[in-house]
């Protein structure tokens, strides 16, 4: 029998699908919005290259990311003319590298506000990010707002000004009445510096699937784009389509006894004689530890429950009740076979997390494959 080929460890992606979602996005904006789209971490573990290339294809010329060394990595792959911000702190002694690279920088907070320009040899690119009731990043709303604005005005290049907005995935009555604070706030500094800064932006996604109101030019899509909802309550908004599909393979198969433990600190012990499947993925891949004995894969289109604890490159299910499982056999992960699927939300479900920590988790050991 001629056997399909299998890898240790593989994510499929699906780049028709990051299309697919891009336009559903697209359908929900104004006239006035283009999208500055979220690559950080990666491409939220789906491969930030790849991903960028792909959208700048379809016309995104505005990237965010986290740090330095990820801008600098995007900056190599995309056009000149392509913006990239960082959305957090950079350390000063880095500050040449930003300007050498034409990264533009986020203002975090009034001390840095201060400082930064002295440490650059040009006159530096920047967002000024505003606290608008996260209390994370961000010039804070105070007597002193108005002058610091004006002071970046005059120390810096100022291309944009941004919140984040930490309620809108929420449905509930109080957490919508922090939203619409801080969207008032927004709005308050927005009308009065419009037509001195160029770019504003504080639409994440789920405030983009809301349809919140249009206070910018700007949009930042991040989880949206990679096909998941932002969380259980803003879901069915779009009509987004997963990229990710993570296969595995069987490393062994082995019959024990009722009594046997089953991994590290026999958290496992049969009651009756079961059939053993060891899967070559473990939390060094980014299958997290917190999944022992609540997770689960599809093999031959049935579900197997893991057993024991995962270990770091490998772990255990129970295929007893599945026929035909044998070393080098295909598993999902993550994705479907037969009439099963696994969801990257059914797997954060399983130990308290949300789906970005899940596809964020994914290490570069597991291969990434692409296609269309």
């Amino acid at each position: 029998m001629l056997e399909k080929k299998v890898e240790r460890s593989v994510i499929t992606i699906n780049l028709n699908n990051l299309k697919h979602n891009y336009y559903q996005i697209a359908n929900k904006l104004s006239k006035n919005e283009k999208m500055a789209c979220v690559v950080k971490a990666n491409a939220y573990g789906h491969g930030d290259s790849v991903i960028a290339k792909e959208l700048e294809e379809l016309g995104v010329d505005f990237f965010c990311v986290a740090s330095l060394s990820e801008a600098i990595h995007l900056r190599k792959v995309l056009k000149k003319e392509t913006s990239i911000l960082i959305l957090g702190f950079t350390p000063y002694d880095d500050l040449e590298k930003v300007v050498n690279n034409d990264i533009i920088q986020t203002i975090t907070s009034v001390n840095v506000l201060k400082e930064l320009y002295k440490k650059s040899s040009k006159r530096l690119k920047v967002h000024l990010a505003l606290d608008t009731g996260m209390s994370r990043i961000g010039l804070q709303i105070d007597k002193h707002l108005d002058e610091n604005i004006m002071f970046a005005l005059d120390h810096y290049q100022v291309d944009g000004l941004f919140t984040h907005m930490c309620t809108a995935d929420c449905m509930s009555e109080e957490l919508q009445r922090l939203s619409e604070l801080q969207k008032r706030r927004f709005q308050e500094v927005y009308f009065k510096y419009k037509d001195r800064i160029p770019n504003f932006h504080y639409k994440n996604s789920a405030s983009i699937v809301r349809g919140f109101e249009d206070f910018g030019n700007l949009v930042r899509p991040g989880i949206i784009l990679y096909g998941m909802d932002p969380s259980d309550e803003v879901s069915k908004y779009l009509d987004l389509k997963p990229l990710i599909e993570w296969k595995s393979v069987v490393a062994s198969v082995r019959e024990i006894e009722s009594g046997d433990a089953v991994g590290y600190g026999a958290t496992f012990v049969a009651k009756d004689k079961m059939k053993i499947a060891t899967i070559a993925t473990g939390y060094a891949d980014g299958y997290s530890r917190f999944l022992s004995n609540k997770g689960g894969v599809l093999i031959n289109g049935k579900y197997a429950p893991l057993v024991g604890r995962v270990c770091m490159d490998q772990f255990m299910v129970d295929v007893t009740k599945i026929d035909d499982v044998y070393e080098n056999c295909e598993v999902t992960l993550i994705g479907k076979d037969g009439d099963l699927e696994i969801t990257v939300d059914k797997v954060a479900s399983l130990y308290d997390t949300v789906n970005y920590d899940v596809v964020c988790g994914i290490t570069d050991r597991v291969k990434r494959i692409y296609i269309k």
